[in-house]
C-alpha cells in the first residue's frame, strides 16, 4: 500500500471515498489533495466538507448529475466541474466516480479519482 501511496501522491490524481450523506463528507482523501490548497486532515475532519469546495456555479448542477446517477442504478460515472482552493484559485477536474451500495442496493459511499484537468484544452460542461 505504501507504494501506491506514493505513486499517487506524486501524481495530479487525488484518491477520495465521500460518504453518501448531505455535503460528501469524506472518508479518505490521499495526501495529493495538497495540490488544491488542502490537507487530506481538514477534508477527513469534517471542518472542510467536499462540498464547500466545489465551485458554487457547480454545486447545483454537481449534486443533481449524482442524484440522478444514484436514482438510475449507475454505479460508475464522471463529471466535469470546478472546485475552489482556500485562497481562490479555480481549477478544473475530472471525477470518476465509483457507487458503493450495501447487500439491500443502499448507497453506502462514494469513491473514486480526482484529475486536475486545468491546462487541458476545454470541452468544460
Amino acid at each position: 500500500m505504501q507504494q501506491v501511496n506514493t505513486v499517487i501522491d506524486g501524481s495530479p490524481v487525488v484518491l477520495f471515498r465521500w460518504k453518501a450523506a448531505e455535503g460528501w463528507p469524506v472518508e479518505f482523501v490521499s495526501d495529493s489533495v495538497s495540490q488544491f490548497g488542502y490537507t487530506a486532515e481538514e477534508l477527513v475532519s469534517g471542518e472542510t466538507p467536499f462540498s464547500s469546495i466545489v465551485h458554487p456555479d457547480d454545486l447545483e448542477r454537481v449534486g443533481q448529475e449524482v442524484e440522478a446517477y444514484s436514482n438510475a442504478g449507475t454505479d460508475l460515472f464522471s463529471q466535469e466541474y470546478r472546485i475552489v482552493s482556500p485562497a481562490g484559485a479555480v481549477y478544473w477536474i475530472d471525477d470518476r466516480t465509483v457507487v458503493d451500495r450495501d447487500a439491500d442496493g443502499v448507497i453506502t459511499r462514494y469513491q473514486g479519482v480526482v484529475l486536475n484537468i486545468t491546462a487541458q484544452p476545454a470541452k468544460r460542461v
